[in-house]
Protein backbone atom coordinates (compact mmCIF):
# COMPACT_ATOMS: atom_id res chain seq x y z
CA UNK A 1 0.00 0.00 0.00
CA UNK A 2 1.61 3.41 -0.75
CA UNK A 3 1.11 6.58 0.71
CA UNK A 4 0.59 10.00 -0.70
CA UNK A 5 2.88 13.14 -0.32
CA UNK A 6 3.19 14.34 2.79
CA UNK A 7 4.34 18.21 2.47
CA UNK A 8 4.64 18.58 6.15
CA UNK A 9 6.61 15.29 6.48
CA UNK A 10 8.94 16.26 3.60
CA UNK A 11 9.83 19.91 4.76
CA UNK A 12 11.60 18.28 8.06
CA UNK A 13 13.84 16.71 5.55
CA UNK A 14 15.30 20.24 4.28
CA UNK A 15 17.46 22.24 6.05
CA UNK A 16 18.60 25.71 4.66
CA UNK A 17 21.60 24.39 2.49
CA UNK A 18 19.69 21.85 0.90
CA UNK A 19 16.91 22.33 -2.25
CA UNK A 20 14.07 20.46 -3.29
CA UNK A 21 16.91 18.99 -6.02
CA UNK A 22 18.79 17.47 -3.68
CA UNK A 23 15.76 16.07 -1.84
CA UNK A 24 15.02 13.88 -4.65
CA UNK A 25 18.88 13.25 -5.31
CA UNK A 26 19.14 11.55 -1.83
CA UNK A 27 15.56 9.65 -2.97
CA UNK A 28 16.87 8.38 -6.22
CA UNK A 29 20.20 7.07 -5.00
CA UNK A 30 18.00 5.46 -2.03
CA UNK A 31 15.70 3.77 -4.69
CA UNK A 32 19.09 2.67 -6.02
CA UNK A 33 20.30 1.10 -3.61
CA UNK A 34 17.71 -0.46 -2.20
CA UNK A 35 14.27 -0.46 -3.99
CA UNK A 36 11.65 1.70 -5.57
CA UNK A 37 9.21 0.67 -2.68
CA UNK A 38 11.35 1.28 -0.18
CA UNK A 39 12.16 4.64 -1.32
CA UNK A 40 8.70 5.76 -1.04
CA UNK A 41 7.81 4.43 2.15
CA UNK A 42 11.33 6.54 3.49
CA UNK A 43 10.51 9.72 1.71
CA UNK A 44 6.28 10.02 2.53
CA UNK A 45 5.60 9.43 -0.85
CA UNK A 46 4.27 7.21 -3.93
CA UNK A 47 5.88 4.54 -5.96
CA UNK A 48 5.03 6.51 -9.27
CA UNK A 49 6.56 9.89 -7.90
CA UNK A 50 10.08 7.56 -6.85
CA UNK A 51 9.98 5.91 -10.47
CA UNK A 52 9.68 9.12 -12.56
CA UNK A 53 12.37 10.84 -10.99
CA UNK A 54 14.60 8.02 -10.78
CA UNK A 55 13.81 7.87 -14.77
CA UNK A 56 14.92 11.36 -15.12
CA UNK A 57 17.91 10.59 -13.46
CA UNK A 58 18.96 7.58 -15.51
CA UNK A 59 18.41 9.64 -18.56
CA UNK A 60 20.48 12.49 -17.74
CA UNK A 61 23.45 10.32 -15.86
CA UNK A 62 25.21 8.68 -19.24
CA UNK A 63 26.12 13.15 -20.18
CA UNK A 64 26.44 14.65 -16.43
CA UNK A 65 30.05 15.28 -16.45
CA UNK A 66 29.19 16.91 -12.54
CA UNK A 67 27.16 16.67 -9.90
CA UNK A 68 25.58 20.07 -10.52
CA UNK A 69 24.48 18.46 -13.96
CA UNK A 70 22.79 15.76 -11.56
CA UNK A 71 21.21 18.04 -9.27
CA UNK A 72 19.93 20.21 -12.84
CA UNK A 73 18.50 16.81 -13.93
CA UNK A 74 16.02 16.63 -11.18
CA UNK A 75 14.62 20.25 -11.60
CA UNK A 76 11.26 21.27 -12.01
CA UNK A 77 10.62 21.61 -16.14
CA UNK A 78 8.29 24.91 -17.31
CA UNK A 79 5.01 23.96 -18.44
CA UNK A 80 5.04 27.21 -20.72
CA UNK A 81 3.83 26.96 -24.27
CA UNK A 82 2.40 23.23 -23.56
CA UNK A 83 -0.65 22.55 -24.54
CA UNK A 84 -3.85 22.61 -22.60
CA UNK A 85 -6.78 21.57 -24.25
CA UNK A 86 -9.22 24.14 -21.75
CA UNK A 87 -6.74 26.69 -23.14
CA UNK A 88 -8.23 30.12 -23.86
CA UNK A 89 -7.87 30.74 -27.87
CA UNK A 90 -5.60 33.12 -28.99
CA UNK A 91 -8.41 35.30 -30.48
CA UNK A 92 -10.45 35.40 -26.89
CA UNK A 93 -6.80 36.75 -25.04
CA UNK A 94 -6.14 39.50 -28.01
CA UNK A 95 -10.31 40.82 -27.95
CA UNK A 96 -9.23 40.98 -24.04
CA UNK A 97 -6.24 43.02 -24.23
CA UNK A 98 -7.99 44.93 -26.40
CA UNK A 99 -10.67 46.08 -24.33
CA UNK A 100 -8.92 46.65 -21.47
CA UNK A 101 -6.49 48.90 -23.24
CA UNK A 102 -4.77 51.34 -20.72
CA UNK A 103 -7.58 51.55 -18.51
CA UNK A 104 -8.18 50.11 -15.25
CA UNK A 105 -11.60 48.00 -16.30
CA UNK A 106 -11.59 44.57 -13.75
CA UNK A 107 -11.82 41.45 -15.18
CA UNK A 108 -15.49 40.61 -13.91
CA UNK A 109 -16.33 43.55 -16.18
CA UNK A 110 -14.88 42.51 -19.26
CA UNK A 111 -16.19 39.31 -18.68
CA UNK A 112 -19.95 40.91 -18.46
CA UNK A 113 -19.41 43.33 -21.24
CA UNK A 114 -17.21 40.81 -23.70
CA UNK A 115 -20.16 38.21 -22.52
CA UNK A 116 -17.44 35.55 -22.40
CA UNK A 117 -17.68 32.34 -21.25
CA UNK A 118 -14.53 31.62 -19.23
CA UNK A 119 -14.24 32.75 -15.70
CA UNK A 120 -12.89 36.05 -14.25
CA UNK A 121 -9.87 34.41 -12.59
CA UNK A 122 -8.79 33.35 -16.00
CA UNK A 123 -9.27 36.43 -17.84
CA UNK A 124 -7.30 38.06 -14.53
CA UNK A 125 -4.56 35.58 -14.83
CA UNK A 126 -4.06 36.01 -18.86
CA UNK A 127 -4.15 40.74 -18.31
CA UNK A 128 -1.06 39.57 -15.55
CA UNK A 129 0.60 37.69 -17.66
CA UNK A 130 0.32 40.71 -20.38
CA UNK A 131 1.77 43.34 -17.70
CA UNK A 132 -1.64 45.01 -17.74
CA UNK A 133 -1.99 44.40 -13.75
CA UNK A 134 0.37 46.65 -11.79
CA UNK A 135 0.12 47.12 -7.80
CA UNK A 136 -2.56 48.94 -6.49
CA UNK A 137 -2.61 52.60 -6.15
CA UNK A 138 -1.84 53.63 -2.58
CA UNK A 139 -3.59 56.79 -0.83
CA UNK A 140 -0.28 58.21 -0.27
CA UNK A 141 0.41 58.00 -4.06
CA UNK A 142 -2.80 59.78 -5.42
CA UNK A 143 -1.76 62.74 -2.83
CA UNK A 144 1.58 62.76 -4.32
CA UNK A 145 -0.21 62.92 -7.59
CA UNK A 146 -2.92 65.55 -6.70
CA UNK A 147 0.47 68.12 -5.28
CA UNK A 148 2.08 67.85 -8.47
CA UNK A 149 -1.27 68.95 -10.21
CA UNK A 150 -1.63 71.73 -7.58
CA UNK A 151 1.37 73.31 -8.35
CA UNK A 152 0.00 74.00 -12.15
CA UNK A 153 -2.33 76.47 -10.53
CA UNK A 154 -2.27 80.13 -10.01
CA UNK A 155 -3.24 81.34 -6.62
CA UNK A 156 -7.30 82.59 -6.30
CA UNK A 157 -8.33 81.02 -9.42
CA UNK A 158 -9.89 77.96 -7.99
CA UNK A 159 -12.12 78.42 -4.90
CA UNK A 160 -14.24 75.08 -3.38
CA UNK A 161 -16.86 75.73 -1.10
CA UNK A 162 -18.68 73.93 1.26
CA UNK A 163 -20.90 73.54 4.73
CA UNK A 164 -19.71 71.89 7.27
CA UNK A 165 -21.98 70.74 10.23
CA UNK A 166 -21.30 71.48 13.78
CA UNK A 167 -23.95 69.93 15.71
CA UNK A 168 -22.24 66.91 16.33
CA UNK A 169 -18.72 68.51 17.66
CA UNK A 170 -19.20 67.93 21.50
CA UNK A 171 -17.39 71.19 22.47
CA UNK A 172 -20.03 73.27 20.32
CA UNK A 173 -23.63 71.08 21.53
CA UNK A 174 -23.95 73.38 24.42
CA UNK A 175 -23.23 76.50 23.09
CA UNK A 176 -25.66 75.30 20.22
CA UNK A 177 -28.15 74.40 22.54
CA UNK A 178 -27.93 77.26 25.41
CA UNK A 179 -26.16 80.27 23.94
CA UNK A 180 -27.19 80.46 20.68
CA UNK A 181 -23.85 79.64 18.79
CA UNK A 182 -24.65 78.94 15.11
CA UNK A 183 -24.81 75.26 13.78
CA UNK A 184 -23.01 75.74 10.50
CA UNK A 185 -19.87 76.81 8.69
CA UNK A 186 -19.49 78.15 5.64
CA UNK A 187 -15.77 77.72 4.00
CA UNK A 188 -14.37 79.18 1.14
CA UNK A 189 -10.54 77.28 0.43
CA UNK A 190 -8.06 78.64 -2.54
CA UNK A 191 -7.05 75.19 -4.35
CA UNK A 192 -3.42 76.89 -4.76
CA UNK A 193 -2.21 78.75 -1.03
CA UNK A 194 -4.77 76.79 0.97
CA UNK A 195 -6.21 80.29 1.94
CA UNK A 196 -9.40 80.22 3.71
CA UNK A 197 -12.65 81.92 4.57
CA UNK A 198 -15.39 80.62 6.77
CA UNK A 199 -18.36 81.75 8.09
CA UNK A 200 -21.62 81.15 10.53
CA UNK A 201 -24.66 80.19 9.91
CA UNK A 202 -28.09 79.48 11.75
CA UNK A 203 -30.15 77.90 8.51
CA UNK A 204 -28.50 75.65 6.08
CA UNK A 205 -29.69 77.35 2.70
CA UNK A 206 -28.66 79.08 -0.11
CA UNK A 207 -29.61 82.23 1.14
CA UNK A 208 -26.69 82.21 3.82
CA UNK A 209 -24.42 80.63 1.51
CA UNK A 210 -24.71 83.71 -0.97
CA UNK A 211 -24.38 86.21 1.48
CA UNK A 212 -21.41 84.63 2.63
CA UNK A 213 -19.61 84.60 -1.01
CA UNK A 214 -20.91 87.95 -1.69
CA UNK A 215 -18.70 88.77 1.80
CA UNK A 216 -15.66 86.66 0.29
CA UNK A 217 -16.14 88.44 -3.12
CA UNK A 218 -15.83 91.63 -0.89
CA UNK A 219 -13.01 90.66 0.50
CA UNK A 220 -10.79 89.35 -2.33
CA UNK A 221 -11.74 93.47 -4.16
CA UNK A 222 -10.85 94.78 -1.28
CA UNK A 223 -7.19 93.41 -1.45
CA UNK A 224 -7.27 93.85 -4.94
CA UNK A 225 -7.80 90.17 -6.18
CA UNK A 226 -9.00 90.28 -10.18
CA UNK A 227 -12.74 88.16 -9.16
CA UNK A 228 -13.04 87.68 -13.02
CA UNK A 229 -10.24 85.24 -13.04
CA UNK A 230 -11.45 82.85 -10.38
CA UNK A 231 -14.20 80.09 -10.28
CA UNK A 232 -16.16 78.37 -7.77
CA UNK A 233 -16.59 75.14 -6.95
CA UNK A 234 -19.19 73.44 -4.97
CA UNK A 235 -21.20 69.95 -4.53
CA UNK A 236 -24.80 69.63 -5.49
CA UNK A 237 -26.42 70.11 -2.19
CA UNK A 238 -29.80 72.30 -2.37
CA UNK A 239 -27.67 74.82 -0.80
CA UNK A 240 -25.56 75.94 -4.10
CA UNK A 241 -28.62 74.80 -6.76
CA UNK A 242 -32.08 75.31 -6.79
CA UNK A 243 -33.54 71.99 -7.34
CA UNK A 244 -37.36 72.71 -6.98
CA UNK A 245 -36.94 75.55 -10.20
CA UNK A 246 -35.98 74.00 -13.67
CA UNK A 247 -34.34 77.23 -15.29
CA UNK A 248 -33.95 79.41 -11.59
CA UNK A 249 -30.60 80.16 -10.07
CA UNK A 250 -30.01 79.50 -6.09
CA UNK A 251 -29.18 82.90 -4.61
CA UNK A 252 -25.52 81.39 -4.59
CA UNK A 253 -25.81 81.40 -8.58
CA UNK A 254 -27.28 84.71 -7.87
CA UNK A 255 -24.36 86.53 -6.79
CA UNK A 256 -21.57 84.92 -8.81
CA UNK A 257 -23.50 85.88 -11.96
CA UNK A 258 -23.89 89.25 -11.11
CA UNK A 259 -20.21 89.90 -10.54
CA UNK A 260 -19.61 87.76 -13.50
CA UNK A 261 -17.76 85.10 -11.76
CA UNK A 262 -17.58 81.36 -13.36
CA UNK A 263 -18.73 78.35 -10.86
CA UNK A 264 -19.26 74.45 -11.39
CA UNK A 265 -20.14 71.82 -9.53
CA UNK A 266 -18.94 68.94 -8.82
CA UNK A 267 -19.37 65.14 -11.00
CA UNK A 268 -22.21 63.18 -9.76
CA UNK A 269 -21.68 61.09 -7.28
CA UNK A 270 -17.98 62.06 -7.06
CA UNK A 271 -17.16 63.55 -3.05
CA UNK A 272 -13.32 63.10 -3.54
CA UNK A 273 -13.48 66.53 -5.79
CA UNK A 274 -14.19 68.66 -2.98
CA UNK A 275 -11.39 66.85 -0.87
CA UNK A 276 -9.80 69.94 -0.78
CA UNK A 277 -12.02 72.16 1.05
CA UNK A 278 -12.81 68.86 3.34
CA UNK A 279 -9.42 68.47 4.94
CA UNK A 280 -9.87 71.74 6.04
CA UNK A 281 -13.12 70.89 7.91
CA UNK A 282 -10.68 68.01 9.96
CA UNK A 283 -8.08 70.21 10.71
CA UNK A 284 -10.23 73.12 12.04
CA UNK A 285 -12.36 70.45 14.12
CA UNK A 286 -9.04 68.77 15.30
CA UNK A 287 -7.04 71.78 16.08
CA UNK A 288 -9.65 74.41 16.91
CA UNK A 289 -13.60 73.38 17.84
CA UNK A 290 -12.27 69.94 19.92
CA UNK A 291 -9.15 71.73 21.81
CA UNK A 292 -10.54 74.98 22.42
CA UNK A 293 -13.28 76.31 25.07
CA UNK A 294 -15.99 79.08 24.63
CA UNK A 295 -17.61 81.09 27.08
CA UNK A 296 -20.05 83.07 24.88
CA UNK A 297 -20.73 83.60 21.39
CA UNK A 298 -18.45 86.82 21.49
CA UNK A 299 -15.64 84.89 22.86
CA UNK A 300 -16.10 82.17 20.38
CA UNK A 301 -16.00 84.56 17.21
CA UNK A 302 -13.01 86.15 18.54
CA UNK A 303 -11.01 83.01 19.13
CA UNK A 304 -12.24 81.46 15.62
CA UNK A 305 -11.14 85.02 14.09
CA UNK A 306 -7.22 84.22 15.92
CA UNK A 307 -7.14 80.96 14.51
CA UNK A 308 -8.08 81.57 10.78
CA UNK A 309 -5.15 84.33 11.06
CA UNK A 310 -3.21 81.66 12.51
CA UNK A 311 -4.06 79.41 9.85
CA UNK A 312 -3.81 81.44 7.15
CA UNK A 313 -0.50 83.55 7.84
CA UNK A 314 1.54 81.00 9.88
CA UNK A 315 0.70 77.15 9.75
CA UNK A 316 2.44 75.70 7.51
CA UNK A 317 0.88 72.75 5.79
CA UNK A 318 3.24 69.54 4.62
CA UNK A 319 1.14 68.70 1.82
CA UNK A 320 2.01 72.44 0.03
CA UNK A 321 6.08 71.87 0.40
CA UNK A 322 5.53 72.84 4.13
CA UNK A 323 4.56 76.56 3.30
CA UNK A 324 1.80 78.68 4.84
CA UNK A 325 -1.00 79.62 2.38
CA UNK A 326 0.56 83.30 2.85
CA UNK A 327 3.58 82.46 1.76
CA UNK A 328 2.94 80.87 -1.24
CA UNK A 329 0.72 83.80 -1.90
CA UNK A 330 3.90 85.74 -1.32
CA UNK A 331 5.83 83.91 -4.03
CA UNK A 332 2.91 84.73 -6.52
CA UNK A 333 3.58 88.20 -6.12
CA UNK A 334 -0.10 88.85 -4.08
CA UNK A 335 -0.35 91.83 -2.89
CA UNK A 336 -2.46 93.10 0.35
CA UNK A 337 -1.26 90.17 2.02
CA UNK A 338 -2.08 91.67 5.40
CA UNK A 339 -5.52 92.90 4.72
CA UNK A 340 -6.08 90.10 3.12
CA UNK A 341 -5.56 87.82 6.68
CA UNK A 342 -7.40 90.56 9.11
CA UNK A 343 -10.92 90.17 7.42
CA UNK A 344 -12.77 88.03 10.01
CA UNK A 345 -15.50 85.48 10.16
CA UNK A 346 -19.05 86.46 10.44
CA UNK A 347 -22.39 85.42 11.26
CA UNK A 348 -24.02 85.44 7.50
CA UNK A 349 -27.71 85.48 9.41
CA UNK A 350 -27.45 89.23 10.53
CA UNK A 351 -26.82 90.59 7.20
CA UNK A 352 -30.07 89.10 6.07
CA UNK A 353 -31.44 92.98 5.95
CA UNK A 354 -29.27 93.64 3.81
CA UNK A 355 -30.49 91.41 1.11
CA UNK A 356 -31.15 93.69 -1.37
CA UNK A 357 -28.16 95.89 -1.62
CA UNK A 358 -25.88 92.35 -1.54
CA UNK A 359 -28.35 91.21 -4.63
CA UNK A 360 -27.38 94.35 -6.21
CA UNK A 361 -23.74 94.26 -5.79
CA UNK A 362 -23.37 96.62 -2.47
CA UNK A 363 -20.64 96.70 -0.21
CA UNK A 364 -21.06 95.33 3.59
CA UNK A 365 -21.10 98.01 5.75
CA UNK A 366 -18.65 97.49 8.60
CA UNK A 367 -15.10 98.19 8.75
CA UNK A 368 -12.37 94.91 9.74
CA UNK A 369 -10.06 97.81 11.33
CA UNK A 370 -12.18 98.96 13.13
CA UNK A 371 -12.46 95.48 14.75
CA UNK A 372 -9.38 94.65 14.46
CA UNK A 373 -8.26 97.28 17.14
CA UNK A 374 -11.18 96.94 19.27
CA UNK A 375 -9.80 92.91 19.88
CA UNK A 376 -6.46 94.10 20.26
CA UNK A 377 -7.34 96.38 22.69
CA UNK A 378 -10.17 93.80 24.92
CA UNK A 379 -7.56 91.03 24.69
CA UNK A 380 -5.51 89.83 27.81
CA UNK A 381 -3.68 87.07 25.83
CA UNK A 382 -0.37 87.47 25.08
CA UNK A 383 -0.19 84.61 22.11
CA UNK A 384 -3.33 86.63 20.41
CA UNK A 385 -1.72 90.04 21.22
CA UNK A 386 1.86 88.27 19.68
CA UNK A 387 -0.34 86.99 16.65
CA UNK A 388 -1.61 90.86 15.84
CA UNK A 389 1.47 92.39 16.19
CA UNK A 390 3.08 90.07 13.06
CA UNK A 391 0.44 90.28 10.99
CA UNK A 392 2.46 93.80 10.33
CA UNK A 393 5.53 91.48 8.98
CA UNK A 394 3.34 89.79 6.37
Amino acid sequence: MTTSNNYMDNKKLFTKSRTIEEYRYRMVIYAIQNNISSAAREFKTDRKTVRFWLKKYQEAKPSAKSYEDELNSLKNLSRKNQYHPNKLPVEIVEKIIQFRGNSKIGARTIKVCLGLDCSYKTIHKKLKQQEKVGKPIKKYHKKRDMSEKRKKYLPMVKLQTDVKYLTDIPNLSKGILLQNFPKYQITVRDYKAGFSFIGFSYYKDSTNVGIFIAYVLYCLVSAGIDISKIHFQSDWGSEFRNKQKKNGLSFYEQILVNHNVKYVFNPVCRPTFNSDVESFHGRIEEEFYSFDDFDDLDSFMQKAWMYMIYYNGFRKNRNKDNKSPIQILKEHNCKNLNRLVTFPPIIVDYYIKDIEMIKKGGEFKWSPLIIFIKLFLSTKSFIIRFILINLINI
